[in-house]
């Protein structure tokens, strides 16, 4: 009896010590999750309401949930720091929207990584096909309600004085538009674009961009920060003509736009540059001879 249990304590030894040997190979630890703890994130309902993304800001579009796929909407993409964003999606005619956690995992190493994919994150290779950073990313969807909330009534019978007034913003305003062309404006990819502009007015501490496919109304909307920010990549645009207008904006949310005939994206005017080049020697040949001809050593 004492060495059949000596034996099957040998067995149960050997199973174990195989498992974690296999554990170890496989690149996982059977033993604790990884003491790694998520960053804080806001919740939607409690920003959306309050201001729009500082990274990006859409009244509507077609927008990428990812692990989910492409929907039509608002969209609002907040920079949280150290590389984190928070993704606020609400469909088209309001309802139940998509919470969406960016947490960059850059200097997280692969046990961490893979201990969370079980916790219902999910794991992004790189932000920058989302808009965001060239970095991994560990992501996490939940929904919310994109209904606005209704404001608590003050109480009855307050006390004295009326409530303090908003306050007032006292910068300078912005005088003058970004200075742009067709040239500045390129296609990527398939639904990727890039518009550049020319800084022009020193008050500008941001610029908005105005785009669309008609040239009537431009129904998307996005943001970039910084006054020497001098350029923009846009994601999810459809095929076809894109209509634009760029504008600065000053501390006080005050903007001056560009044209008001928006630049089209996608039309070429002109003969391409071999055949521009060619015609100019054929202007200018015969000019050329004549002059040889007419002042030419005897």
């Amino acid at each position: 009896m004492k060495n059949k249990f000596f034996k099957q304590g040998v067995i149960i030894a050997l199973l174990f010590a195989a498992s974690v040997f296999l554990g170890n190979f496989f690149g996982y630890n059977i033993f604790a999750e990884s003491s790694v703890t998520p960053p804080s994130f806001p919740a939607c309902s409690e920003k959306i309401f309050t201001s729009d993304g500082d990274w990006a800001h859409y009244d509507s579009g077609i927008h990428g949930i990812p692990g989910v796929g492409n929907f039509e909407g608002s969209d609002d993409v907040y920079s949280l720091g150290s590389g984190n964003f928070l993704q606020c999606f609400c469909p088209a005619g309001g309802g139940e929207g998509t919470q969406t956690n960016w947490w960059d995992v850059e200097n997280l190493n692969q046990e961490d990584i893979n201990s969370f994919l079980s916790q219902s994150w999910f794991f992004e290779s790189s932000g920058d096909g989302w808009n965001l950073l060239d970095d991994p990313y560990l992501v996490k969807n939940s929904n919310f309600s994109c209904a606005v909330p209704t404001p608590t009534p003050p109480p009855s019978g307050g006390g004295g004085g009326g409530s303090p007034g908003a306050p007032v913003c006292n910068a300078p305003a912005v005088t003058k538009a970004p200075l742009y062309s067709s040239a500045n404006l390129s296609r990527i990819d398939s639904d990727s674009i890039k518009i550049s502009w020319i800084v022009t007015d020193d008050r500008a501490q941001r610029y908005g961009i105005y785009y669309g496919t008609n040239s009537d109304k431009l129904s998307w909307y996005t943001e970039v920060k910084g006054h020497d920010t001098n350029e923009a990549i846009i994601n999810l645009v459809p095929q076809g003509n894109i209509f634009f207008k760029v504008c600065s904006i000053g501390e006080c949310g005050d903007q001056v736009c560009g044209s008001d005939i928006p630049t089209v994206l996608g039309v070429a005017k002109g003969l391409p540059a071999t055949g521009t080049i060619a015609l100019t020697i054929l202007v200018f040949a015969p000019i050329g001879y004549y002059l040889y001809r007419r002042f030419r050593l005897v």
